[in-house]
Protein backbone atom coordinates (compact mmCIF):
# COMPACT_ATOMS: atom_id res chain seq x y z
CA UNK A 1 0.00 0.00 0.00
CA UNK A 2 0.89 3.06 -0.69
CA UNK A 3 2.99 5.32 2.22
CA UNK A 4 1.15 8.77 3.06
CA UNK A 5 4.03 10.37 4.05
CA UNK A 6 7.21 10.85 1.67
CA UNK A 7 10.10 12.66 2.05
CA UNK A 8 8.96 16.03 0.70
CA UNK A 9 5.89 15.81 2.99
CA UNK A 10 7.98 15.20 6.11
CA UNK A 11 10.03 18.61 4.94
CA UNK A 12 6.65 20.54 4.64
CA UNK A 13 5.49 19.18 8.33
CA UNK A 14 9.23 20.10 9.78
CA UNK A 15 9.00 23.82 8.22
CA UNK A 16 5.59 23.78 9.99
CA UNK A 17 6.75 22.84 13.56
CA UNK A 18 9.50 25.59 12.82
CA UNK A 19 7.25 28.10 11.63
CA UNK A 20 4.82 27.75 14.82
CA UNK A 21 7.83 27.75 17.38
CA UNK A 22 9.12 30.74 15.64
CA UNK A 23 6.05 32.92 15.50
CA UNK A 24 5.48 31.21 19.13
CA UNK A 25 8.98 32.97 20.06
CA UNK A 26 8.26 36.37 17.87
CA UNK A 27 5.20 37.02 19.51
CA UNK A 28 6.29 35.75 23.22
CA UNK A 29 9.10 37.79 23.96
CA UNK A 30 8.31 41.30 24.74
CA UNK A 31 8.58 44.76 22.90
CA UNK A 32 8.69 47.92 25.46
CA UNK A 33 8.35 51.28 23.47
CA UNK A 34 8.67 49.91 20.28
CA UNK A 35 12.11 47.88 21.38
CA UNK A 36 12.78 44.47 21.95
CA UNK A 37 13.06 43.56 25.44
CA UNK A 38 14.66 40.60 25.24
CA UNK A 39 17.34 37.76 26.87
CA UNK A 40 18.83 37.97 24.14
CA UNK A 41 20.77 41.29 24.52
CA UNK A 42 22.05 41.41 20.91
CA UNK A 43 18.55 42.27 19.91
CA UNK A 44 17.95 45.60 21.27
CA UNK A 45 21.42 46.60 19.86
CA UNK A 46 20.88 44.98 16.69
CA UNK A 47 17.36 46.87 16.48
CA UNK A 48 18.65 50.35 17.57
CA UNK A 49 21.25 49.75 14.47
CA UNK A 50 18.93 48.89 11.72
CA UNK A 51 16.20 52.39 13.58
CA UNK A 52 19.17 54.45 13.10
CA UNK A 53 20.25 53.39 9.57
CA UNK A 54 16.23 53.75 8.30
CA UNK A 55 16.51 57.00 9.68
CA UNK A 56 19.50 58.32 8.74
CA UNK A 57 21.08 56.20 6.11
CA UNK A 58 24.32 56.21 7.37
CA UNK A 59 26.15 54.18 10.42
CA UNK A 60 25.77 55.07 14.11
CA UNK A 61 28.33 55.99 15.97
CA UNK A 62 29.82 53.19 17.81
CA UNK A 63 28.75 53.46 21.17
CA UNK A 64 27.07 51.16 23.94
CA UNK A 65 23.36 51.06 22.62
CA UNK A 66 24.78 50.50 19.05
CA UNK A 67 27.78 47.93 19.15
CA UNK A 68 26.31 46.00 16.78
CA UNK A 69 27.28 48.30 14.52
CA UNK A 70 30.88 46.67 14.46
CA UNK A 71 29.70 44.14 12.16
CA UNK A 72 29.51 44.07 8.52
CA UNK A 73 25.90 45.82 7.85
CA UNK A 74 24.58 44.57 4.83
CA UNK A 75 21.41 42.71 7.04
CA UNK A 76 21.36 46.22 8.79
CA UNK A 77 20.62 47.88 5.50
CA UNK A 78 18.19 45.52 4.35
CA UNK A 79 16.06 45.59 7.51
CA UNK A 80 16.42 49.12 7.57
CA UNK A 81 14.67 49.35 3.92
CA UNK A 82 11.84 46.67 5.24
CA UNK A 83 10.70 48.34 7.84
CA UNK A 84 10.08 51.65 6.48
CA UNK A 85 7.01 50.14 5.11
CA UNK A 86 5.59 49.51 8.46
CA UNK A 87 4.94 51.73 11.49
CA UNK A 88 7.31 52.28 14.61
CA UNK A 89 4.75 50.04 16.81
CA UNK A 90 4.80 46.71 14.19
CA UNK A 91 8.46 47.25 13.26
CA UNK A 92 9.99 44.67 15.79
CA UNK A 93 7.32 42.22 14.94
CA UNK A 94 7.93 42.89 11.50
CA UNK A 95 11.45 42.30 11.36
CA UNK A 96 11.34 39.09 13.56
CA UNK A 97 8.63 37.76 10.98
CA UNK A 98 10.72 38.09 8.27
CA UNK A 99 13.67 36.40 9.73
CA UNK A 100 11.64 33.48 10.43
CA UNK A 101 10.24 33.69 6.61
CA UNK A 102 14.28 33.36 6.21
CA UNK A 103 14.41 30.40 8.54
CA UNK A 104 12.25 28.52 5.99
CA UNK A 105 13.75 29.20 3.10
CA UNK A 106 17.43 28.34 5.21
CA UNK A 107 15.28 24.77 5.61
CA UNK A 108 14.66 24.26 2.00
CA UNK A 109 18.15 25.29 1.04
CA UNK A 110 19.32 22.64 3.23
CA UNK A 111 17.12 19.94 2.05
CA UNK A 112 17.84 20.64 -1.35
CA UNK A 113 21.46 20.59 -0.89
CA UNK A 114 21.46 17.35 1.16
CA UNK A 115 19.68 15.67 -1.79
CA UNK A 116 23.11 15.93 -4.08
CA UNK A 117 24.58 13.92 -1.31
CA UNK A 118 22.57 11.93 0.40
CA UNK A 119 19.07 10.14 0.04
CA UNK A 120 15.77 11.29 0.12
CA UNK A 121 14.70 10.41 3.13
CA UNK A 122 17.92 11.27 4.96
CA UNK A 123 17.71 14.75 3.20
CA UNK A 124 14.53 15.03 4.60
CA UNK A 125 15.96 14.23 8.15
CA UNK A 126 18.69 17.12 7.50
CA UNK A 127 16.10 19.72 7.04
CA UNK A 128 13.77 18.01 10.00
CA UNK A 129 17.07 18.49 12.52
CA UNK A 130 17.59 22.21 11.29
CA UNK A 131 13.88 22.72 11.77
CA UNK A 132 13.99 21.38 15.63
CA UNK A 133 17.14 23.36 16.81
CA UNK A 134 16.33 25.40 19.50
CA UNK A 135 18.80 28.16 18.68
CA UNK A 136 17.71 28.03 14.99
CA UNK A 137 14.37 28.84 15.82
CA UNK A 138 15.00 31.65 18.73
CA UNK A 139 17.38 33.34 16.11
CA UNK A 140 14.58 33.05 13.31
CA UNK A 141 12.30 35.57 15.06
CA UNK A 142 14.59 37.78 16.53
CA UNK A 143 16.11 41.31 14.90
CA UNK A 144 19.53 40.24 14.25
CA UNK A 145 21.97 39.37 11.02
CA UNK A 146 21.44 35.71 11.71
CA UNK A 147 19.07 34.79 9.98
CA UNK A 148 20.61 36.24 6.50
CA UNK A 149 23.97 35.22 6.93
CA UNK A 150 23.09 31.26 7.85
CA UNK A 151 20.79 31.65 4.90
CA UNK A 152 23.06 33.40 2.25
CA UNK A 153 26.03 30.68 3.92
CA UNK A 154 23.51 28.13 2.83
CA UNK A 155 23.18 28.80 -0.52
CA UNK A 156 26.61 29.41 -1.12
CA UNK A 157 27.38 26.12 0.04
CA UNK A 158 24.74 24.62 -1.88
CA UNK A 159 26.67 25.85 -5.48
CA UNK A 160 29.92 24.69 -3.67
CA UNK A 161 28.86 21.39 -3.60
CA UNK A 162 26.65 21.79 -6.97
CA UNK A 163 31.10 22.75 -8.43
CA UNK A 164 32.66 19.29 -7.11
CA UNK A 165 29.40 17.13 -7.66
CA UNK A 166 28.47 18.31 -10.96
CA UNK A 167 30.36 21.30 -12.47
CA UNK A 168 28.77 25.07 -12.84
CA UNK A 169 27.95 26.47 -15.77
CA UNK A 170 29.34 30.07 -16.58
CA UNK A 171 25.56 32.13 -15.09
CA UNK A 172 26.48 29.98 -11.98
CA UNK A 173 30.01 30.93 -11.24
CA UNK A 174 29.02 33.90 -11.57
CA UNK A 175 26.26 33.50 -8.98
CA UNK A 176 28.98 32.09 -6.68
CA UNK A 177 30.83 35.05 -7.40
CA UNK A 178 28.14 37.66 -6.21
CA UNK A 179 27.47 35.42 -3.14
CA UNK A 180 31.29 35.58 -1.73
CA UNK A 181 31.64 38.49 -2.22
CA UNK A 182 27.73 39.80 -0.52
CA UNK A 183 29.03 36.71 2.20
CA UNK A 184 31.75 39.30 3.28
CA UNK A 185 30.16 42.05 4.08
CA UNK A 186 27.23 40.46 6.02
CA UNK A 187 29.11 38.27 9.04
CA UNK A 188 32.39 37.52 9.78
CA UNK A 189 31.94 34.08 10.05
CA UNK A 190 31.51 33.96 6.43
CA UNK A 191 34.48 34.74 5.44
CA UNK A 192 35.82 31.28 4.92
CA UNK A 193 33.28 30.81 1.88
CA UNK A 194 35.93 32.85 -0.30
CA UNK A 195 38.51 30.18 0.18
CA UNK A 196 36.68 26.77 0.33
CA UNK A 197 34.86 28.40 -2.72
CA UNK A 198 38.41 29.21 -5.02
CA UNK A 199 39.44 25.32 -3.74
CA UNK A 200 36.10 24.32 -5.29
CA UNK A 201 36.14 25.80 -8.43
CA UNK A 202 39.61 25.23 -8.79
CA UNK A 203 39.22 21.66 -8.33
CA UNK A 204 36.16 21.14 -10.65
CA UNK A 205 38.44 23.22 -13.31
CA UNK A 206 41.07 21.03 -13.06
CA UNK A 207 39.65 17.84 -12.99
CA UNK A 208 37.49 18.53 -16.55
CA UNK A 209 41.34 20.23 -17.53
CA UNK A 210 39.65 23.49 -18.11
CA UNK A 211 41.08 26.87 -17.37
CA UNK A 212 41.56 27.95 -13.78
CA UNK A 213 42.49 30.99 -13.02
CA UNK A 214 39.89 33.50 -14.10
CA UNK A 215 37.02 31.34 -12.48
CA UNK A 216 39.44 32.26 -9.13
CA UNK A 217 40.12 35.87 -9.94
CA UNK A 218 36.76 36.55 -10.74
CA UNK A 219 35.79 34.90 -6.75
CA UNK A 220 38.59 37.07 -5.78
CA UNK A 221 37.18 40.19 -7.71
CA UNK A 222 34.05 40.12 -6.74
CA UNK A 223 35.12 39.91 -2.86
CA UNK A 224 37.23 42.83 -2.92
CA UNK A 225 34.74 44.81 -4.83
CA UNK A 226 31.84 44.40 -2.75
CA UNK A 227 32.75 43.93 0.50
CA UNK A 228 36.61 45.33 0.59
CA UNK A 229 35.94 48.53 0.93
CA UNK A 230 34.30 47.81 4.86
CA UNK A 231 37.53 45.91 5.90
CA UNK A 232 39.30 49.31 4.62
CA UNK A 233 36.94 51.47 6.42
CA UNK A 234 37.79 49.54 9.61
CA UNK A 235 41.01 49.47 9.09
CA UNK A 236 41.64 53.36 8.66
CA UNK A 237 39.10 54.08 11.13
CA UNK A 238 39.49 51.91 13.79
CA UNK A 239 43.14 50.02 13.37
CA UNK A 240 42.53 47.23 12.39
CA UNK A 241 40.00 45.50 9.94
CA UNK A 242 37.46 43.54 12.03
CA UNK A 243 37.48 46.53 14.55
CA UNK A 244 38.54 44.37 17.64
CA UNK A 245 40.75 46.26 19.53
CA UNK A 246 37.56 48.70 19.67
CA UNK A 247 35.50 45.97 21.07
CA UNK A 248 38.53 45.87 23.72
CA UNK A 249 38.62 48.96 24.58
CA UNK A 250 34.61 50.26 25.24
CA UNK A 251 35.04 46.95 27.62
CA UNK A 252 32.29 45.10 25.84
CA UNK A 253 33.74 41.58 26.73
CA UNK A 254 36.00 40.05 29.55
CA UNK A 255 37.81 36.70 29.56
CA UNK A 256 37.55 34.14 32.14
CA UNK A 257 39.50 31.54 33.58
CA UNK A 258 43.01 30.16 33.06
CA UNK A 259 43.20 29.01 29.00
CA UNK A 260 46.49 26.16 30.16
CA UNK A 261 43.39 25.19 32.81
CA UNK A 262 41.60 21.97 31.84
CA UNK A 263 38.78 23.01 33.63
CA UNK A 264 38.37 26.32 31.56
CA UNK A 265 38.81 24.37 27.98
CA UNK A 266 35.73 22.04 29.42
CA UNK A 267 33.92 25.39 30.25
CA UNK A 268 34.46 26.67 26.98
CA UNK A 269 33.14 23.50 24.95
CA UNK A 270 30.08 23.03 27.33
CA UNK A 271 29.28 26.76 26.63
CA UNK A 272 29.85 26.32 22.75
CA UNK A 273 27.42 22.94 22.73
CA UNK A 274 24.75 24.41 25.30
CA UNK A 275 24.65 27.85 23.21
CA UNK A 276 24.09 26.06 20.11
CA UNK A 277 21.34 24.26 21.44
CA UNK A 278 19.91 27.32 22.80
CA UNK A 279 20.53 26.83 26.60
CA UNK A 280 22.04 29.63 28.65
CA UNK A 281 22.73 29.42 32.19
CA UNK A 282 20.14 31.99 32.78
CA UNK A 283 17.65 31.02 30.72
CA UNK A 284 15.99 28.54 30.73
CA UNK A 285 15.11 28.40 34.78
CA UNK A 286 16.16 24.48 34.95
CA UNK A 287 18.00 22.76 37.26
CA UNK A 288 22.00 22.29 36.58
CA UNK A 289 21.88 18.76 36.47
CA UNK A 290 19.31 18.65 33.68
CA UNK A 291 21.09 21.54 31.73
CA UNK A 292 24.67 19.56 31.85
CA UNK A 293 22.84 16.44 30.95
CA UNK A 294 21.00 17.78 27.79
CA UNK A 295 24.80 19.34 26.79
CA UNK A 296 26.95 16.19 27.29
CA UNK A 297 24.35 13.97 25.20
CA UNK A 298 24.27 16.61 22.56
CA UNK A 299 28.04 17.12 22.58
CA UNK A 300 28.46 13.17 22.30
CA UNK A 301 26.02 12.60 19.59
CA UNK A 302 26.87 15.47 17.66
CA UNK A 303 31.21 14.88 17.83
CA UNK A 304 29.92 10.99 17.51
CA UNK A 305 28.42 11.17 14.35
CA UNK A 306 30.96 13.95 12.59
CA UNK A 307 33.86 11.86 13.67
CA UNK A 308 31.82 8.29 11.56
CA UNK A 309 30.94 10.31 8.74
CA UNK A 310 34.85 11.70 8.57
CA UNK A 311 36.23 8.39 8.89
CA UNK A 312 34.27 6.84 6.07
CA UNK A 313 34.93 7.67 2.44
CA UNK A 314 35.96 11.09 1.86
CA UNK A 315 34.74 13.36 -1.36
CA UNK A 316 35.30 16.89 -2.92
CA UNK A 317 31.64 17.59 -1.85
CA UNK A 318 32.40 16.28 1.99
CA UNK A 319 35.69 17.47 2.50
CA UNK A 320 33.82 21.02 1.18
CA UNK A 321 31.94 21.10 4.13
CA UNK A 322 34.25 19.78 6.66
CA UNK A 323 36.35 22.89 5.80
CA UNK A 324 34.17 24.84 6.02
CA UNK A 325 32.58 24.03 9.39
CA UNK A 326 36.17 23.65 10.55
CA UNK A 327 36.74 27.03 9.58
CA UNK A 328 33.71 28.49 11.18
CA UNK A 329 34.22 26.35 14.50
CA UNK A 330 37.88 27.73 15.17
CA UNK A 331 37.10 30.99 14.28
CA UNK A 332 34.15 30.44 16.99
CA UNK A 333 36.04 28.89 19.67
CA UNK A 334 39.26 31.37 19.31
CA UNK A 335 36.52 34.23 19.90
CA UNK A 336 34.94 32.52 23.06
CA UNK A 337 38.54 31.87 24.55
CA UNK A 338 39.06 35.39 24.39
CA UNK A 339 35.49 36.56 25.13
CA UNK A 340 34.35 33.73 27.24
CA UNK A 341 30.75 34.28 26.42
CA UNK A 342 28.34 31.75 25.48
CA UNK A 343 28.29 31.81 21.59
CA UNK A 344 27.33 28.23 20.10
CA UNK A 345 24.68 30.54 17.41
CA UNK A 346 28.05 31.54 15.36
CA UNK A 347 28.15 28.08 14.26
CA UNK A 348 24.80 28.36 12.52
CA UNK A 349 26.59 29.87 9.26
CA UNK A 350 28.03 26.17 8.94
CA UNK A 351 24.64 24.60 9.65
CA UNK A 352 24.86 22.81 5.59
CA UNK A 353 27.46 20.73 7.75
CA UNK A 354 24.53 19.05 9.55
CA UNK A 355 24.61 16.62 6.31
CA UNK A 356 27.82 15.02 7.48
CA UNK A 357 26.28 14.21 10.75
CA UNK A 358 23.42 12.51 9.06
CA UNK A 359 26.05 10.31 6.96
CA UNK A 360 27.47 9.82 10.07
CA UNK A 361 24.79 8.71 11.66
CA UNK A 362 23.64 6.28 8.83
CA UNK A 363 26.86 4.87 8.87
CA UNK A 364 26.82 4.88 13.10
CA UNK A 365 23.23 2.77 13.32
CA UNK A 366 22.21 -0.14 11.98
CA UNK A 367 19.57 0.18 9.10
CA UNK A 368 16.79 -1.78 10.76
CA UNK A 369 17.07 0.63 13.98
CA UNK A 370 17.17 4.11 12.02
CA UNK A 371 13.83 4.77 11.81
CA UNK A 372 13.52 4.89 15.04
CA UNK A 373 16.12 6.40 16.05
CA UNK A 374 15.70 9.18 13.90
CA UNK A 375 11.90 9.44 15.35
CA UNK A 376 13.30 9.56 18.89
CA UNK A 377 16.10 11.68 18.61
CA UNK A 378 13.62 14.78 16.45
CA UNK A 379 11.11 14.20 18.81
CA UNK A 380 13.44 14.84 21.75
CA UNK A 381 14.93 18.03 19.81
CA UNK A 382 11.20 19.06 19.23
CA UNK A 383 10.45 18.65 23.02
CA UNK A 384 13.22 20.91 23.92
CA UNK A 385 12.52 23.18 21.56
CA UNK A 386 8.35 23.61 22.54
CA UNK A 387 10.32 23.88 25.70
CA UNK A 388 12.51 26.42 25.31
CA UNK A 389 9.88 28.30 23.29
CA UNK A 390 7.34 28.42 26.29
CA UNK A 391 9.56 29.16 29.12
CA UNK A 392 9.25 31.98 30.72
CA UNK A 393 11.19 34.86 29.98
Amino acid sequence: MRRWITPRRAVFLSMTFFLICAITWAIRVPVVNGIPDSFNSDEPSHFLVVRYISETWSLPPYTRDYYESAHPPLSDYLQALYIRLWPASAQVYALRFLAALLGLVTIGVVYKTAQMLVSAWSSALCAAIVSALPMFIMFSASVTNDPLAVLLSSVTLSMIVKCVTKGLTKKELNVLCLLVGLAGITKYTLLGLAPVAMAAVYFERKRRDEQWLVPLLSIAASFILISGWWYLRNAILFGDIFRSQAEAEMGMFAGGGVPNSPSYWLSVVTAMTSSFLGLYHSFPKWPSTVYGTVTVIAALILFGSFIAALRNRWSPAKVSLAAYGLLVSAVVLAYQINHFQPHGRLLFPAITVIVLAVVGLDRWIPPEKRVMASLTGLGALACLSVALVTSPI
